[in-house]
């Protein structure tokens, strides 16, 4: 009976183990499905930016529409900013961290930066 009782907690813990990491694994999914839309939105806004300063300098118009520009710059810049916090999330929630100095990927478990050589933060 010891042994079947053994037996039967191993199972329990494995399938929890397996619960927890299939969690991850569609939080990570879902992270970067939400990084691609974001990166796409940003690209539509380029390209419109392109269009517009492409047709004002085709069609020799003597006004270009800066608001509307400046109004789409502003959209990216609020978009690049989501886009960065949610890739250190990212980062973060796969055992990584960022060096503070020069901003490389560097692994939990390492006390220094590979790159510059600067002490790692520690999360």
């Amino acid at each position: 009976m010891d042994f079947l009782e053994r037996f039967i907690d191993s199972i329990g813990r494995g399938t929890h183990t397996l619960s927890v990491k299939t969690d991850e694994v569609i939080e990570l999914t879902e992270m970067k499905m939400n990084i691609r839309g974001i990166e796409e939105e940003i690209e539509e806004h380029k390209l419109y930016i392109g269009e517009i300063v492409y047709k004002y300098y085709t069609e020799e118009k003597a006004h270009m529409p800066t608001s509307e520009i400046k109004r789409r710059c502003m959209e990216i810049r609020r978009l690049e900013r989501k886009l960065n916090m949610m890739k250190e999330r990212m980062v973060r929630k796969r055992g990584f961290g960022y060096c503070k100095n020069c901003g490389e990927i560097i692994k939990k478990k390492q006390n220094y930066c590979p790159r510059c050589g600067n002490r790692a933060l520690k999360y």
